[in-house]
């Protein structure tokens, strides 16, 4: 194998290792993430209760992510357990509200948020590549991240 191939495989193999780590210990100072609520006041993640947080991320035009919420609907008793985070990248406060409104989101929770800086999948310690709509996360009440929810089974196993 030329000295070329060597380099680049590992390169290639440090960067996998790289991503494999920050996947697996997802632990997150939630005090420096900045999001806008819908009025767009600014708001930190270090704000929310001290209680096991699921943060999810959506599109209002998805289909499953209205699917996510009537899941959560379902188990009235884990609205108190839990806090249900539902951040957008979506620029359209229209289409946000829209969502909000069609899926009596405010019933859930209050935390509704915008991310302008694009950097959910940065902060959360996923690649861009690995994101998935709805991502579902969820982390203990000191922020270390326990599962990431793949599919609704599991999100009601969780709740």
């Amino acid at each position: 194998m030329t000295k070329t191939k060597k380099i680049l495989l590992i390169c290639v193999g440090l960067f996998i290792s790289i991503q494999t780590i920050k996947y697996i210990y997802k632990q997150f100072n939630n005090s420096k993430y900045q999001y806008i609520d819908l009025e767009q006041n600014e708001h930190s993640l270090s704000e929310l209760p001290k209680k096991n947080s699921f943060y999810i991320y959506f599109l209002p035009d998805c289909d499953y992510c209205s699917e996510v919420v009537q899941i959560i609907k379902k188990k009235p008793s884990s609205l108190q357990k839990f806090n249900f985070v539902f951040i957008t990248e979506e620029k359209d406060t229209t289409k946000i509200k829209q969502f909000v409104y069609d899926n009596k989101l405010l019933n859930i929770t209050p935390f509704v948020y915008i991310d302008r800086k694009k950097s959910f999948s940065e902060e959360f310690g996923l690649s861009i590549s690995n994101i998935n709509v709805p991502e579902i996360l969820y982390y203990d009440k000191n922020g270390k991240f326990i599962k990431e929810i793949k599919n609704h089974a599991d999100l009601e196993t969780f709740l």
